[in-house]
This record gives C-alpha cells, structure tokens and sequence, in this order.
C-alpha cells in the first residue's frame, strides 16, 4: 500500500492516569507512537497547576481562532512546509546536539526517554512553525525568534510533562530498581554483599539492560 504525502494530526484528551499507561504502552513504545506526542498532564497528578495559569489575553486568542481558521479553509495539493532561515537553522543544530547528549548521558537508562529524545527537535522546528503561522498565516520562514520561543516551550512546558509521563513520581532509575529487586536474591546468608559478577549474571538478560553498553549502565546503577 502506497499513501503519497501521508500526513497525520492527531490530538487525544485521556484522564491523567490513562496517559500515563499509554506513554509506558511497550507495544506503542516499539512503534514509537508516544515519542510523537507532547504531553499536557493537569494537577493533581502532573505539573501544570491550572489554577495558578494566567488569564489569557481574549482579543490575543480571538486574532489566533482567525489566523488558524483562515489557515484550515486555505486548499492547498500539498502540504504547507516551512523553512528555517539561516540563524533558526544554527539554534536547530545546537538543540539537536544538546538532545543528543540527553540520549547519551542522562536519559539512556529509559529507553522511553531515550526515543523521545530522537523526535524532540523535530517537534520542535514543528512548534516553531505554528508560531511562525500564529504570528502571519502568509509567512514561510521560521525565523530565530520564533524557534527560540518553541524551544523554551519544550524545556520548561513539554519536556518536564513528557518526563512525568514516562517516568510519574519515580525517583530512582529503571536500572538502579532492577539492581534492588535482584539484590536480595543474589545475598547468602554469611554475607550482606551481593557479589556483582552474581548480580550481572541475574541482570544481562533482562530491561532495561538489553539496550546497548548495558554492561557501563549495570556499573553506573
């Protein structure tokens, strides 16, 4: 089956806790579905307490209903596509580093976190973009303002949400709790230690070890 220019937007409203399981969904997850989504998790279970929001500007949302009205009535054979000018391009390459150094470093012991990470800057540029509409439905450009803006959407909005919604209140990695459930198991009664060749023995066969350098992630645990 061949779909041309296959294109889909999709939004879905859950209850915070459902969220939560379809973000964890192993099945989705190997398909890579939640990495395309960005999270939005209400109080009481998540981070953004609505109560505490400002009010928002009305004659500011009634000038973006009409801006995004006009761009959904516009027919176009193709798809609209931007393109980042020089300076946007530059942040884009920076953001793409720094996400790649989460991957690496600080978000390689969930591999949920670590897909994400592979599509954050893509949905960045795609943030900016619909800010770049917002601001004129007839532009084409993203200019460096405006992915400057997505991109403090992502960190300080879109990623602690997406993080909740992988990770909820869990304050020790997937690995280091797999090291203390095995533990037990692997102590003799004469001696409190768990010897560690025993304890990666347990653990090499099993999530989230399976993922590369798991050997360097059981030491890091």
């Amino acid at each position: 089956l061949r779909i041309s220019h296959a294109n889909l937007s999709m939004m879905v409203g859950l209850q915070p806790n459902m969220l939560e399981l379809f973000a964890r969904n192993k099945y989705l997850n190997e398909r890579g579905l939640p990495q395309r989504f960005l999270f939005f998790i209400p109080e009481p279970m998540g981070r953004c307490v609505i109560s505490e929001l400002p009010p928002t500007d009305m004659a500011r949302l009634d000038a973006w209903a009409e801006k995004i009205t006009l761009l959904a009535a516009s027919f176009r054979d193709e798809p609209l596509t931007l393109k980042l000018d020089m300076n946007a391009r530059i942040l884009f390459d920076r953001y793409r580093q720094v996400m790649e150094d989460r991957r690496n470093v600080e978000w390689c012991e969930s591999q949920a976190l670590e897909a994400w990470a592979s599509k954050a800057v893509g949905m960045t540029a795609r943030l900016a973009g619909i800010l770049t509409l917002l601001k004129d439905p007839t532009a084409r450009t993203i200019e460096q303002h405006e992915f400057h803006c997505a991109q403090q959407m992502m960190e300080e909005y879109f990623i602690p949400h997406m993080h909740y919604a992988f990770c909820g209140e869990q304050r020790l990695s997937p690995a280091a709790e797999a090291v203390l459930k095995a533990m037990p198991s692997t102590m003799t009664r004469s001696c409190l230690c768990a010897p560690q060749a025993a304890l990666w023995d347990k653990l090499r066969k099993k999530e989230p070890f399976k993922v590369r350098d798991g050997n360097a992630l059981f030491e890091k645990a």
